[in-house]
C-alpha cells in the first residue's frame, strides 16, 4: 500500500508537519473464509477539526451541538463518551446537501440506502 501524506498547518501559527492522510489509514478485517479484506478507515474529527473544515468558530460548533436534531443549524455527530465526534464523510455529504437539519439529513441518508439495497 502506497502511503500518502498530508501537510498539516497549525492555524495558531505553529509549525507545519506531515502526517498520514486519511486514505493511507487502513485496517485489516478478517472474513469467515479465512481471507483478509482491507477497508479504508477514517478517524473521527474533533470539534476543533470540524470548525476548521466548516470555516466556523469552535463556539459555533458547540452551539450547533446543543440544538435539537430537528432544528435548522443542527450538525450530524456521534458521541464517544461525552465528547462529540464527527465523521468527515458524513460532514461532506451534509454540506453538499445544503446543511439541512440533522434529522432530515439522516432520514434522507436512510432512504438513499434503502433505494440502493432494493435495486
Amino acid at each position: 500500500m502506497q502511503e500518502s501524506l498530508n501537510v498539516v498547518v497549525d492555524p495558531m501559527g505553529g509549525e507545519a508537519r506531515a502526517q498520514p492522510s486519511d486514505a493511507a489509514v487502513a485496517s485489516e478485517v478478517a472474513v469467515s473464509d479465512g481471507t483478509a479484506v482491507f477497508s479504508q478507515v477514517q478517524p473521527l474529527w474533533t470539534a476543533k477539526e470540524t470548525a476548521l473544515f466548516l470555516r466556523k468558530s469552535l463556539r459555533w460548533v458547540f452551539y450547533a451541538l446543543r440544538l435539537p436534531d430537528t432544528a435548522p443549524g443542527s450538525i450530524p455527530h456521534v458521541r464517544v463518551g461525552r465528547a462529540p465526534r464527527f465523521d468527515p464523510a458524513v460532514l461532506s455529504e451534509w454540506v453538499n446537501a445544503g446543511c439541512p437539519p440533522t434529522a432530515a439529513f439522516r432520514a434522507w441518508q436512510m432512504s438513499a440506502r434503502r433505494r440502493k439495497t432494493n435495486q
